[in-house]
């Protein structure tokens, strides 16, 4: 799997606040996601640790799905889920209006990848932006402590 970069992703301000782990040289602490399907139609995004220390982190995500394409977003922001912007039709999270989104991208069916990042002290959300994921409950959590 290719270690993705914030650096080399559209999103201008992400570089504001993501570094690859590989140009500090530092041995990165892992959290481990998992993007779930329940048998009800709702997601779910678990964590392996719900907080990190401020330095270099490697996300590890993987698509639990059979048959449902997901994507990994994060954001740092003090915005409750429930109140992040959404486009007009209501089926996915308007990125625009949010500040610093930094994107791993779509992971097909039982697919994973994984995303460098060197996070600031705050709190982030990580959340799946395909549409009627979201609202279906695909976001979770990560504090970052100093």
């Amino acid at each position: 799997m290719k270690a993705l970069s914030a650096l080399t992703l559209p999103v201008a301000t992400a570089a504001m606040l993501w570094w690859t782990v590989a140009a500090l040289g530092a041995d990165p602490a892992v959290v481990e996601i998992g993007m779930i399907n329940k048998p009800d139609g709702s997601q779910f995004m678990s964590l392996s640790r719900s907080s990190v220390h401020a330095g270099p982190v490697m996300f590890k995500v993987i698509n639990h799905s059979a048959d449902m394409v997901h994507e990994f977003l994060v954001v740092q922001t003090s915005l409750d889920p429930n109140a992040f912007p959404m486009k007009p039709d209501g089926s996915e999270v308007d990125e625009t209006k949010l500040k610093g989104v930094t994107e791993l991208g779509d992971l097909n069916p039982g697919k994973s990848g994984e995303m460098s990042a060197v996070p600031k002290p705050g709190r982030y959300v990580m959340f799946c932006n395909q549409p009627g994921h979201f609202q279906a409950g695909m976001f979770a959590i990560l504090a970052v402590t100093p």
